[in-house]
Parts: C-alpha cells; structure tokens; sequence
C-alpha cells in the first residue's frame, strides 16, 4: 500500500535521517515501486521532487534526501498503484496553485466509485492523469474556493467535513497543505505482509491530543521499523540483551528542545519501567505519555 510522511514545525528543519529511512518503503521494504514524491514548501512556493520509479533505488531520490532543504512543512508519498497506471501523472504529492499559493495533496488508499459522483464528473477533465486521489484533490480545492474559506479555521472544516464524506467511498488517509498549514486526515489502511495486503483497518486508538507552542514533541515505537511481519524484530534495541525492547508500545516526550524531547523519549521506551519516574524527575520541565504494551497510558512530569 501506499506510504505517507510528512513533517510540520514552527521553524524550519530538516529531516534527513527520517527521509532516508522512509525511501527505503518505496521498494526495498514493501512493494511501492510505482512512484515516490517530495514537497519541501518554501515561503509561497515549494520544491517539489517526483519519479514514477522505486524511491529505494532512484539517484534523484538519494540526491533528494542527501542535499533537503530546511523547511516548516513537508510532505513525501511512495505509491503503489491501485488507480491509474505508474506514471509521472498519478504520482503525488499533486499540487496546484491557487490564489498565489501554492497547494499539494496526497492520498494513501482506494477510492471506488468517486468518478460517479455527480460533483466530481466536471472535474474530470481538469485531471493531469487518471488517479481517485487527484480527483479528490480538485474537489476539495473546488470546495474551499466555493466557500470563500480565508482563514486556516475555515478551511480546516471545510477539509474535515470532506474528509469524513469522502472515506464513505474508501480509505481516505489525506495530507494537504493549503499553502500556510498542513492537515492531515487518518483513516482505514491496509497493511503489508508476507501473506499480502490485508483488508482495511481503522487507525490506532488516539491516546491524546497535544496542543504545543515553542515547544517538541516526540515518540519512539518499535512500530517505526520493522524487520518482520509480527513486529517482533525492530530498531529500538534494549542495551542489556541486544534485544528489540518489548515492553511499550510507545513513549512521547514534550519539553522545550526537540533533540532532548527524541532522546528521553527513546531512552524511555528501552528502559526497564521501574526507573522512567526516577528519570523524568531528573530532567527539568518534560512530560512523558507512557503506554505499554498492556495497560493504559500513563503520565509522567518532572
């Protein structure tokens, strides 16, 4: 199935390591090999990388990753295709401008029957290829123009509201940046494995919402990166038994500094339990969301 990735910041940053390891889904990993895209936006516009080939062994990707570009908000996409043929047509992220702003979508999932409905046959024809996903792109761009939504509130609604009626049709996992913001819709996805893909599954519980300003948050899973089928094997080693660590599920960490906000955060998912509160107290001004692998999440505060 297809992968998304994205980055939103305050400031600009890159994402280097994170873009490297998320290439490797378009092909080495998984089987998304019809494509790969990066949007890297800049003040009003944005650099925007695309290939109909497998991102893990394309040159421009490895370039792409190697020289990034600093930026507030990103978008990646590795396809493999379901609606429309391989080709630099359908491969996403799509991107219009619109009003001296520069917009761009990508969608991971199907999307039957939308060519049907009656709002989008006008659209069709405004496609640049074949794909349920640029389609909905254009309906969504007709719809916010249709209601004159000026402020990132408006077209928040706007975009949450055709979220929810489009996933009617299928898997609406969306990323859209309205040239200002990014937002982000999570829905059904299918899942690779050994015996193929599996039938669509609903996003994971959502454990909380966090509403920053100058300050990071960051989690570390074993989900991350996986060298197997059951999650069992993963890159989060526990240093006493060379180990993939299995006792959490995850662990978010907020403070002021996204460097320390990544290394607790690590450190406290491979840690024995019985000392996370010892080392939250040792660290000023973090919160630590724990949830283990059984049991409720917790919550921790130096």
């Amino acid at each position: 199935m297809c992968e998304l990735f994205a980055m939103s910041a305050s400031e600009p940053h890159t994402v280097r390591y994170e873009l490297d390891l998320f290439a490797q889904e378009g092909g080495e990993k998984h089987r998304n090999r019809d494509g790969w895209g990066i949007l890297f936006a800049q003040d009003r516009d944005a650099f925007l990388f695309r290939e109909p080939d497998p991102a893990a062994s394309s040159e421009l990707a490895k370039l792409v990753v190697r020289e990034d570009r600093p930026c507030k908000h990103l978008i990646a996409h590795v396809r493999r295709a379901s609606a429309g043929k391989p080709a630099l047509a359908n491969t996403h992220p799509f991107d219009r401008v619109v009003r001296g702003q520069r917009m761009a979508f990508a969608h991971n999932g199907d999307l039957p029957g939308i060519e049907a409905r009656e709002d989008a046959r006008a659209l069709i024809g405004e496609r640049i290829g074949d794909t349920d996903s640029e389609l909905a792109f254009l309906m969504l761009l007709q719809r916010l123009d249709a209601a004159d939504a000026s402020t990132p509130l408006d077209r928040h609604d706007i975009f949450g509201r055709f979220a929810a009626e489009i996933r009617e049709l299928g898997s609406a996992n969306f990323l859209f940046f309205d040239g200002e913001h990014l937002f982000v819709h999570a829905d059904r996805r299918k899942f690779e494995t050994e015996d193929g893909l599996t039938d669509p599954r609903d996003p994971a519980r959502i454990s909380r919402t966090l509403e920053l300003e100058n300050r990071a948050v960051a989690t570390s899973g074993g989900y991350g990166t996986q060298f197997d089928s059951h999650g069992r094997f993963h890159h989060l080693f526990d240093p006493h038994s060379g180990a993939s660590a299995g006792e959490m599920i995850s662990v978010s960490v907020m403070t002021a500094r996204a460097t320390v906000a990544a290394a607790l955060s690590t450190a406290l998912y491979v840690m024995a339990p019985a000392r996370h509160a010892a080392l939250v107290k040792s660290v000023p001004d973090i919160t630590a969301f724990i949830t283990p692998a059984a049991g409720d999440t917790r919550r921790l505060t130096s």
